[in-house]
């Protein structure tokens, strides 16, 4: 069982774009969630960062033509200074072959790459979950947990609360409804994603329904869906997608199930369930990278598989780098139970 290595561009293909893929990944890994409604921005600067394109419309130019030879330059539009930023990271683990090889399996340890190729999916499914609850409820002040990697960078929710501080109406989200944590009656959960709805920014209104989404753990997803229900509604069936369509809406707008959010939510509102949902513009958020990094591995290499005959293990090391950020945080309407954000 030989080691192989893959370079930074391969490992961008192989362990991080799949996750941002339109479509669900096709690995029985752990992950397979909303990461594709992000815009994945792949050749951020590691020392300048990459800027956002900032360009507020304005209007009122026309004038009355009179016999001034002055003309009124009137602007119609001006940029902002934004960036986004990546850190540094990288996953590891390793696993002594001599304990997966028991039983029935013992016929197999000689040269079979079973075991490399088994694990390696597991590191890839355990990658983008880590990249998930990162990208979403990362905060790099938080303690490091046992269960959760959410502590590696800044996530979406942390650059809400920050733009929500900075009170700049050009960036400032919307601040919904506080959602209340336990169970949710199906009338609750309704009432959260319709007063959602009619908070909506006049963009965000105005954008057709499929060109927008809701993001939300599955038991608000679960109440919307048993309301359809108690009306008297068929709501279809309570997943991601079906035949490739979302198959939960309100008002037109997809109702995405974030998988990663009921378990992290939990751990978050200290064993009391809590409940988080954004109605935002497709693609939106932004998950930056650079697929030309490697830092601590040699030769150009950004991941690396081998047998250690030392201690008798598979070691997998991969590096990378990632960041987080909000194209138009205006465009987004967030409700929370209070605490978890």
């Amino acid at each position: 069982m030989k080691k192989f290595t893959l370079t930074p561009q391969a490992l961008f293909l192989f362990l991080i774009h799949t996750h941002f893929q339109d479509l669900l990944p096709e690995f029985n890994g752990t992950y397979a969630g909303t990461l594709q409604e992000f815009t994945l921005v792949d050749n951020v600067s590691m020392m300048k960062g990459t800027p956002i394109l900032d360009i507020f419309k304005k209007a009122n130019i026309l004038r009355r033509a009179d016999q001034n030879c002055e003309v009124d330059w009137s602007k119609i539009a001006r940029s902002g200074n934004r960036k986004i930023t990546v850190d540094e990271m990288y996953g590891a683990t390793k696993i002594c072959e001599r304990e997966f090889y028991q039983g029935c399996l013992k016929d197999f340890t000689e040269g079979n790459p079973k075991f490399r190729d088994f694990i390696l999916q597991f590191f890839k499914g355990a990658l983008g979950q880590d990249i998930a609850t990162n990208a979403y409820f990362g905060d790099v002040t938080r303690a490091s947990d046992s269960d959760f990697s959410w502590n590696i960078v800044d996530g979406i929710f942390i650059k809400l609360r920050n733009y929500i501080a900075l009170n700049n109406p050009d960036y400032k989200p919307t601040l919904g409804p506080a959602i209340p944590s336990g169970t949710l009656t199906p009338a609750q959960c309704y009432g959260v994603f319709k007063d959602m709805i009619d908070a909506q920014t006049t963009n965000l209104e105005n954008a057709t329904g499929m060109q927008k989404y809701f993001t939300c753990d599955y038991d608000m997803a679960k109440g919307l869906w048993r309301y359809y229900q108690s009306i008297g509604e068929n709501a279809g069936s309570l997943n991601l997608y079906q035949q490739g369509q979302p198959a939960l809406k309100i008002d037109d707008i997809p109702v995405l199930i974030e998988p990663t959010f009921k378990p992290l939510l939990k751990k978050l509102g200290n064993g009391e369930q809590a409940h988080s949902a954004v109605l935002t513009l497709r693609k939106n958020f932004i998950w930056g990278t650079n697929k030309d990094y490697n830092h601590g591995l040699l030769e150009g290499k950004a991941m690396k598989v081998w047998y250690d005959e030392d201690e008798f293990t598979w070691k997998y090391l991969a590096e990378a780098v990632g960041g987080t950020e909000i194209v138009s945080p205006k465009d987004v309407v967030i409700a929370q139970t209070n605490g978890v954000g």
